[in-house]
């Protein structure tokens, strides 16, 4: 019991120093891939997932931080695809206080702009009780994903919600499209 408080200790001390750069980075990620038993890719990746784990490990350019910053990607957009039209920005907030005076009466997607995967929808004719708004942008305002996931593009990077149109219609939402690039 005791080793396992020291233990638990001893990460949050570590992950503290990882978030604010005292120590390097990939130091933690390796600390956490040894620690869940994860196999270290090999320097020829193969399989699709191999390569895209390889990149995610290695590619330490700085527009990969850009990328994956959605309040930087969309001044990125704008700057080298003018004429794409990118879903309205209604607001971008960096605490849960300004977040909750600034809820859309029109529908609206929520969204953590230093993440993946944290989204929340209001469609049409939805309401959204306040008290799920608020949790979930303190949640996404307090994760840090870069530690959570050990993944290096999402280190550092502020710590924003952001208010954009929904796109939707009645019918529900668009259809969500990816696409991998690898060898760029």
């Amino acid at each position: 019991m005791l080793v396992h408080r020291i233990n638990r200790r001893v990460d949050v001390i570590c992950n503290q120093c990882f978030s604010r750069g005292l120590l390097p980075f990939d130091l933690g990620a390796y600390r956490a891939r040894r620690r869940n038993g994860q196999k270290l890719e090999s320097d020829e990746p193969v399989t699709f997932s191999e390569k895209v784990r390889y990149k995610m490990r290695h590619d330490r350019r700085p527009i990969v931080k850009t990328y994956a910053e959605k309040m930087a990607v969309r001044d990125y957009v704008r700057a080298v695809c003018p004429e794409v039209t990118l879903p309205r920005l209604l607001s971008s907030h960096a605490s849960i206080e300004t977040v909750e005076s600034a809820v859309p009466r029109d529908p609206w997607v929520m969204k953590a702009s230093h993440g993946s995967g944290m989204v929340l929808i209001a469609p049409q004719e939805t309401r959204v009780p306040p008290e799920q708004i608020r949790s979930r942008a303190r949640e996404w305002l307090r994760t840090d994903y870069s530690l959570k996931f050990w993944e290096w593009q999402y280190h550092r990077l502020p710590r924003r919600v952001m208010f954009e149109e929904f796109l939707g219609d009645d019918r529900g939402v668009p259809a969500d499209y990816k696409l991998y690039v690898i060898h760029q």
